[in-house]
């Protein structure tokens, strides 16, 4: 035969039936486990209370003791004079033996008491065993949760574990910083040595320059002395040819007359001849001096960045009354400007940790540079205009692609930078 139930209904009269079950079985043994721990617990506060008389006791045992031996030691006389005191210790020693006597009778009372609580223990510990019998049915709840405490366990496991390789991983990042820091002090060693190459380049190419510039004044007044000197021979050579064409009709009308000799007339010839031929020789070394002078100005303008011809007359520049154009370049203030060898470009730096290139010739903005973390203080090109250097409050120095706007290379340094030079080499 066939029953149709709920499963729901099931499970709930189930249960019911369990919760009925536990509680006739431990509702008897609960009334008696309280009862044991109260027993228990006055059992303990006895035992306390007996200790604590028994030390008094034995306090007042020897402070009586004391008192005797002080008073057997006291002669006649002195026993006359403290009489009002002894009268006072045997008050205090009959007080403490009443007390002792009273304490004596709590502690009997206790010992009384502490004999019922042992045979009510006895009775509890009969209980207690049929309790056990009952606690047997709990060890399924106890696997249960062994079961429970294993999962737990394997979770710690997997949590060391996750522990053990996040340390490993930090120990290899403190490894990588220890790197990174040995790279960083052999990157400012190798910083220094090309701060003192740069300067060493720097005064050589100043003592260069100023070498140049003695050579090129000196071939400068060779070339005006020169030059002065062949326009005087020129002016000679015209002289003494004008004078040649004036004298000539004279010489052939002279020369059927007897005073006129041919001597005279080869001297007169030989003389005309040599200031034609020294006038001649010193256009020729003026033209070559002048060449010369020439190819050296030309290659200082080559090197100024100036077009090429004639030097022709040089005015002095005259600087602007005015600006011709104002430009809101950095938020803070501009800290240093620097322009393009043989370009049209200049440079500047600000304190909004940013360096800017111009274009001269449009008056435009061309590119803005970061990377700076601190102010820019000062701003240079390299000798051929295609790298940018720039110095920051951040103790760094950055190098720029002038063509792409690309950072190649960023050094360290140990102190604050405020200024910069780049070498001809760049």
């Amino acid at each position: 035969m066939q029953l149709g139930c709920c499963p729901e209904a099931l499970q709930r009269h189930v249960w019911a039936q369990v919760q009925q079950l536990q509680c006739s079985q431990s509702q008897p043994f609960e009334a008696i486990i309280a009862d044991y721990m109260a027993l228990m617990t006055r059992n303990r506060e006895l035992e306390v209370r007996v200790g604590v008389l028994d030390k008094e006791a034995a306090e007042l045992r020897d402070e009586a003791a004391a008192l005797s031996q002080r008073l057997a030691a006291f002669d006649e006389a002195a026993v006359r004079d403290f009489a009002a005191k002894a009268e006072g210790y045997r008050a205090q020693l009959q007080r403490a033996n009443s007390e002792l006597t009273s304490l004596l009778r709590d502690k009997s009372k206790a010992y009384e008491e502490l004999l019922s609580l042992q045979r009510q223990n006895d009775n509890l510990k009969a209980a207690n065993a049929e309790a056990a019998e009952a606690a047997e049915l709990a060890s399924g709840e106890i696997s249960g949760l062994k079961a429970r405490l294993a999962e737990v366990s394997r979770a710690l496991d997997d949590e060391k574990e996750a522990r053990q390789l996040a340390a490993a991983e930090a120990e290899a990042r403190v490894g990588a910083k220890v790197a990174a820091e040995a790279e960083a002090e052999r990157l400012r060693a190798d910083n220094a040595a090309l701060e003192a190459r740069l300067h060493t380049m720097v005064a050589r190419e100043a003592e260069r320059l100023e070498q140049i510039n003695k050579m090129h004044e000196e071939m400068m007044d060779n070339a005006k002395r020169q030059q002065v000197e062949a326009g005087a021979a020129s002016q000679l050579l015209g002289l003494l040819t004008r004078r040649r064409g004036s004298t000539t009709p004279a010489a052939a009308s002279a020369a059927t007359t007897p005073s006129d000799t041919s001597a005279a007339a080869s001297r007169r010839t030989s003389l005309i001849e040599a200031a034609a031929g020294s006038s001649a020789a010193a256009a020729a070394a003026g033209g070559a001096a002048a060449s010369h002078g020439q190819l050296l100005w030309g290659s200082l303008k080559q090197k100024m960045g100036l077009p090429e011809g004639a030097v022709g007359h040089l005015r002095e520049r005259q600087l602007p009354a005015a600006p011709t154009k104002f430009v809101q370049a950095h938020a803070g203030g501009c800290c240093s400007l620097s322009f393009q060898p043989y370009g049209h470009l200049v440079a500047s730096c600000g304190m909004d940790k940013t360096v800017q290139t111009w274009d001269l010739n449009t008056s435009s903005h061309t590119h803005t540079y970061h990377g700076l973390l601190g102010s820019a203080n000062d701003v240079a090109f390299s000798s051929d205009g295609r790298r940018l250097l720039g110095a920051g409050g951040d103790k760094r120095l950055l190098v720029w692609n002038t063509g792409t706007g690309q950072m190649r290379v960023g050094l360290q340094q140990t102190m604050l930078v405020r200024n910069r030079c780049c070498d001809s080499s760049g």
